[in-house]
Order: C-alpha cells, then structure tokens, then sequence
C-alpha cells in the first residue's frame, strides 16, 4: 500500500473534511436525530447522509492544487 504525496496534510483536502463530517454526523445519530425528528422524519436520514456521501465523491473529483504539498496554485 502507498500513501498519497502529502498524505500528513490531507486533512486540508474538503473530501476529507466532508468525510469527517458525515462520520460525525452518523456517530451522533442516535442523538440528533430525536432533537430534529419533529421537523425530519426518520427516513429521511438515510437520503441525507447519502447526499452527504455523494457530496464526497463530487468533492473528491474537484482539482484542489497545492492543498498536499503547500505550494500555491499556478
């Protein structure tokens, strides 16, 4: 397995940020979901943390240069 050049700054990376969102987001489930349930019925959750990783794909398509390695687009 090799890891991605500037694999210690993909944190900058919005895919990643966005990946750590719906992993938040899924964690706190069991929680958020009872607070929101009188405006989001419960089936409504899968469509938006399915929207949250489809979100993911799209932003990890999108050309992020200098993000990894610290240097200023062209």
């Amino acid at each position: 397995m090799h890891l991605i050049e500037g694999w210690n700054n993909a944190w900058r990376l919005t895919s990643v940020q966005a990946a750590a969102l719906l992993t938040l987001l899924s964690v706190l489930q069991a929680e958020v979901l009872p607070l929101f349930e009188f405006a989001l019925p419960p089936e409504y959750w899968p469509w938006i943390t399915g929207a949250f990783g489809a979100a993911i794909v799209v932003l990890r398509l999108i050309a992020q240069p200098g993000v990894l390695t610290g240097t200023p687009p062209k």
